[in-house]
Formats: structure tokens, sequence, C-alpha cells
């Protein structure tokens, strides 16, 4: 008995994201069903994609400068 794998768009990453910043990691990923160590990795690689995820109260993302996305393309 195998499950389908599930795919999660950026948006929903970043949703989640501040979801979990605003109720709290825990309550967040048993809601969505998603293990501690995705979170983190999901956290992790939209900052090396150039968003910057803020833990306030309110979530910013702030994209990055076109010179970080240059160098990354290079």
């Amino acid at each position: 008995m195998s499950t389908k794998r599930r795919s999660w768009s950026v948006d929903q990453k970043l949703q989640l994201i501040q979801e979990a910043d605003q109720y709290g990691i825990t309550e967040t990923i048993r809601k969505y069903n998603v293990a501690q160590s995705l979170f983190h990795r999901w956290k992790r690689s939209l900052t090396k994609m150039g968003y910057q995820v803020c833990n306030i109260s309110t979530t910013r993302l702030i994209r990055k400068s076109s010179n970080y996305r240059l160098k990354m393309n290079a």
C-alpha cells in the first residue's frame, strides 16, 4: 500500500512558513502532516532562492536584488 507523494508549490510552502511563524511550528506541521525536517529544509531552500523569511508576528518575504539572481545563474 503505497501512498501518493504530495507536491507543494512555492506559494504553499511560503504560506505554511508564515502560518508556522504565527501559530507555532509544531501546531502547523501537525495540521498539514509535514515532517519537521522537511519544514526546515523548505525554509532553508527558500532563503537560498532569494526569499528572506523574517520571524516576526507578520512574516515578510523580501525578494533579494537582481544581483543575487544574476550570481546564482552565472
